[in-house]
């Protein structure tokens, strides 16, 4: 149980397009796996489209008895094709 607290979480990166059903299946099946996931949204329609996955994943896991807790962040993100950082939501997600 000690390896599974002490890894890295996976990072999400959700777009505008993000089905919203699909990343709610990969935030469930990521927090049954492990501690937590996080999901990093530039832009409102991404940040939009992660809220509603989050909605849609409290549902799965509820089902199974656990319930989701949320942490949210700023990040400075690099973007290749531009000479300055842009900010991100960081979604960080656990399960209680």
């Amino acid at each position: 149980m000690e390896e599974v607290l002490n890894q890295e979480p996976v990072l999400l990166r959700p777009s505008k397009s993000t089905n919203s059903k699909s990343l709610a299946s990969a935030i469930s099946r990521e927090l049954e796996k492990k501690d937590s996931v996080c999901a990093q949204a530039i832009g409102v329609q991404a940040v939009n489209q992660t809220v509603k996955a989050i909605c849609i994943a409290g549902g799965f896991l509820g089902q199974k008895g656990k319930s989701i807790n949320i942490r949210l962040g700023f990040v400075d993100v690099h973007v290749a094709d531009r000479d300055d950082d842009i900010t991100a939501i960081l979604f960080r997600l656990t399960t209680v």
